[in-house]
């Protein structure tokens, strides 16, 4: 990823992080302060992977949130959460030690190894993750990952065209400053939630058909 894209995904957090402030003071709250240059080195060793420039400039901004029992701390599309540095680590070895266990692996199930899992729903059996494969023209896309070691590109982009993590920061960013749905990108239409406000000032995903977000209209 060049440069641009981290400077892309900088702006982008900076307009999600003053909307949140604005109009969801409750999820703001749970962010973390970004992590420093030892932190994620750490990471990259008990992972043993490099980070994509992206995902590197992600934790810089973020270390993750804190969560909650309620669910309400679904920050991101697919009413998922931000995982921590320690918990990205946690993730990526759970699937060391349970997938294909004893078993010759094929290419394709060497590449779910090497997925770096930075977002969790509540029940962590599906989430976000980028390819840290440097080597493959996938490197720093984003990808989703289901507990039962099913993984897909995201929709709307080919095997070998994921979409790039601040393209998706930026969309994200747009939805809550426009209080529209989620939309995937071309040649698909399909949404996937729209952002709503719970009582205390969280953000929820809502349904992406909902006439207005859930909890009444965005302020």
């Amino acid at each position: 990823m060049t440069r641009e894209g981290t400077e892309r995904l900088a702006t982008a957090w900076t307009r999600i992080d003053t909307w949140l402030g604005q109009y969801a003071p409750g999820t703001a709250a749970l962010l973390r302060r970004g992590a420093d240059e030892e932190r994620i080195r750490a990471a990259e060793e008990a992972t043993r992977r490099v980070f994509p420039p992206e995902l590197a400039a992600w934790y810089r901004i973020h270390d993750g949130m804190e969560h909650r029992d309620d669910g309400l701390d679904c920050l991101l599309p697919k009413r998922t959460s931000m995982l921590t540095l320690e918990e990205l680590v946690r993730e990526n070895a759970f699937w060391h030690r349970s997938a294909y266990a004893g078993v010759d692996v094929d290419e394709d199930e060497e590449a779910d190894l090497l997925r770096l899992p930075f977002a969790a729903d509540e029940e962590r059996v599906e989430g976000w993750y980028v390819d840290s494969r440097p080597e493959k023209d996938t490197f720093g896309g984003l990808n989703t990952w289901f507990s039962e070691g099913d993984t897909d590109p995201y929709p709307g982009y080919p095997s070998w065209e994921c979409w790039p993590l601040h393209v998706w920061a930026e969309e994200i960013a747009a939805c809550l400053e426009q209080g529209r749905p989620f939309t995937l990108p071309q040649p698909h239409d399909r949404t996937e939630g729209r952002p709503a406000l719970a009582p205390g000032g969280f953000l929820v995903w809502g349904t992406e058909d909902a006439p207005t977000p859930l909890y009444g209209p965005r302020p």
